[in-house]
């Protein structure tokens, strides 16, 4: 192994754990896919975590502190071109909570067609936020069959700020034909620098084939 590595844990706010020199991989490992939480008992409870390696820009750079993870769902259409498996708009089809909560086949938007996006309005953050670090937008996708989807599997994330500026960010370039659920983040509005609750609240999202 490599021991050269530096461990630290802070629960609450207070820093718990701290291992310098720690051997934290074998030298034949070049990279972490994920991290995966395990429990031998069926009574432990995890409300928010956060795992990066204090490289980069601020505040990646450094301990960020007691955060939390607002999910928020759309709420309304802005620029729909998908096609809706029933009801009156698109938005109501994907309002649902990702993973178990998800409701699979029953309602979905999809398109045939490559350069189409799919772009809603979002429920508001909570008004006592006070701070944003980051946006993750967190698709739930397929592709119908085992041939090439449009735009060649390719399915982006596309975000808007409240001026009309929009910046895509690739999800995945292989789409299979079971439900996975991608993640992207966005650490800067899109036009801007960092963001706060008020152009989040602006802001709109939505999946984009390029």
């Amino acid at each position: 192994g490599e021991a050269s590595g530096t461990v630290r844990v802070w629960v609450d706010g207070a820093l718990v754990i701290d291992e310098a020199a720690y051997d934290l991989v074998d030298t034949d490992v070049g990279g972490c896919d994920y991290v995966e939480w395990t429990s031998q008992g069926s009574h432990n409870s995890i409300s928010q975590i956060f795992v990066y390696d204090i490289s980069g820009a601020a505040p990646w750079n450094a301990y960020i502190g007691d955060k939390r993870i607002y999910p928020l769902l759309p709420t309304g259409d802005d620029t729909v071109a998908w096609t809706r498996s029933g009801g009156a708009t698109n938005a109501i089809l994907v309002d649902d909570p990702l993973s178990a909560n998800a409701d699979g086949d029953t309602t979905y938007v999809g398109t045939a067609s490559a350069a189409t996006d799919d772009v809603y309005t979002m429920a508001n953050l909570p008004a006592d936020v006070t701070g944003v670090i980051s946006v993750i937008v967190a698709v739930e996708a397929k592709k119908t069959d085992a041939g090439a989807p449009p735009g060649g599997g390719v399915l982006d994330a596309l975000v808007e700020a409240s001026g009309g500026t929009q910046v895509s960010k690739q999800l995945t370039n292989a789409l299979t034909t079971g439900y996975l659920e991608y993640q992207v983040a966005y650490d800067d509005e899109p036009g801007g620098s960092g963001w706060d609750r008020t152009k989040v609240d602006g802001a709109k999202f939505g999946p984009s084939i390029p």
